[in-house]
Formats: structure tokens, C-alpha cells, sequence
């Protein structure tokens, strides 16, 4: 025999977005079309904020319990305990304060955080790190890939660019977090995910542009607004990587 827990995830949706106010003058002079212009913008930002709540505001939430058959998971999955590595040594931490800033993302965090979902059984063929501009820059200047960069990805010197390491697609994203301590100002929390498993969005409306025209003011009021939540679906699919 055997047991099975059934672990939901999902919870109530915010609105979110933004109000835009547009002056008859500003549409007068101007030579493109402000409104159609701003409307861009505002989806544009929709997917941006889609990101930033799941890998950002509900993957950096470790209070709760990771769920079972009588209580929902929450937001962040629980506790990322096991599943939060060192972005230069690869050393399990619990924490980002001590990291310094000699703590750059290495070849060899990425591949300790890979091992970290390996472990659990896990398909890790596709793989994806979101990390900041400076974490690629880390990766390319990391010693244990000269030859590897030199000889087989010489767009990564000539360009600056890799696009894959140790069979992980990498994003350059701005959504990630920040150190939470650890006194690296510039310190970020990348995420190593498996795509379409490990996070969620609940979405209460998508987005939704609204446009009022304020006569006593001369102006056009433009409004942008959604109602999501993201949520970690799966906690073993995802390994937490801090570094400077």
C-alpha cells in the first residue's frame, strides 16, 4: 500500500498596473501615435510583471509549508532548504549573508544546482537559468570554460553572449531577486527551473486597457491593468543560486 498527497496550489489574484496621463498638447506635437504607443508599453510590461511575480515575489517566499492532502502548498513552495546553492562553490547554504563579493556565478554553481534537481528524479534536458547581466558576464570570464568558450562558443568571446551552459538555456532577466542580506549590494538570487513545471500563474483578468478623456484637464487618462499571482507549483523542479 500507498499513500498519495495531493498538494494544491493556487490562491486569490491582485489587480495590477498602472494609470498614464496624456496631455491634448502632447498628441498635438507629437509625430506617432502616443496612445497606440503606451498601449505597447503596457503589454509589454504585463509579461515583464508576469515574470517578476513568479520568479521574483512568490519564488522568494520560503515561509509556509510545502502542502499536502489537508493543507494547500504555499505561494513559494515552503522552505527552499536542499534546494539553495552557492553560486561560486556549488555548497548548499540557507541563506545569502557570508556569500562576499567574491561570490560570482560559476560553471560550478550552475552545475551544483543542476545536481539539485537531478536528484529528485527529474527530467533535466531543458533546463532554464534565469540570471543577471553580470551572472553571464561571470559565466564568460569563468576560468574552468576558456577552452570550452575558446574553441566551441568563440561568440561568446567576440560577442559576449552564451546562450546555453552545461545543457541549461540561460534568460539575462531583470525579474529576479535581490539579495535578501549578505552585504553585496549588487548580489542576485538566479533561478534554475524546469519550464511548464515548476512555477504557475493564476490569472483573475488578463489585461485590460481603458482609455478616458478628461476634458477639464486637456488630457487623456490611460490605464493598463491585470489581475495575476504566481505560485510555485513544484519545489523539487527549481534550485535556488545566490551570488554577487
Amino acid at each position: 500500500d500507498s499513500s498519495v498527497a495531493v498538494r494544491s496550489s493556487g490562491g486569490a489574484t491582485s489587480p495590477r498596473g498602472a494609470r498614464v496621463q496624456i496631455n491634448y498638447s502632447d498628441i498635438e506635437e507629437s509625430p506617432i501615435d502616443l496612445v497606440a504607443a503606451n498601449n505597447r508599453a503596457f503589454a509589454l510590461e504585463s509579461v515583464n510583471d508576469e515574470s517578476k511575480q513568479v520568479v521574483s515575489v512568490a519564488y522568494n517566499t520560503d515561509s509556509g509549508n510545502a502542502g499536502d492532502g489537508s493543507n494547500r502548498k504555499a505561494i513559494g513552495g515552503g522552505a527552499k532548504t536542499g534546494k539553495w546553492v552557492n553560486g561560486n562553490t556549488g555548497a548548499a547554504v540557507t541563506a545569502d549573508s557570508g556569500l562576499g563579493a567574491g561570490a560570482t556565478l560559476s560553471f560550478t554553481g550552475v552545475l551544483a544546482a543542476k545536481r539539485v534537481i537531478r536528484e529528485q528524479g527529474l527530467d533535466t534536458t531543458n533546463l532554464v537559468l534565469y540570471t543577471s547581466p553580470k551572472g553571464i558576464e561571470d559565466l564568460i570570464k569563468d576560468p574552468n570554460l576558456d577552452s570550452y568558450l575558446a574553441f566551441s562558443k568563440p561568440e561568446a568571446i567576440t560577442e559576449g553572449v552564451v546562450e546555453r551552459i552545461a545543457g541549461c538555456n540561460i534568460v539575462t532577466s531583470s525579474a529576479i531577486s535581490d539579495l535578501a542580506s549578505g552585504g553585496v549590494s549588487t548580489g542576485k538570487r538566479s533561478v534554475l527551473f524546469i519550464p511548464g513545471v515548476a512555477f504557475g500563474l493564476v490569472s483573475g483578468r488578463d489585461l485590460t486597457m481603458e482609455a478616458q478623456r478628461r476634458n477639464e484637464i486637456q488630457a487623456i487618462h490611460l490605464t493598463g491593468t491585470q489581475k495575476i499571482a504566481g505560485f510555485v507549483k513544484n519545489i523539487e523542479a527549481t534550485c535556488r543560486i545566490s551570488h554577487s
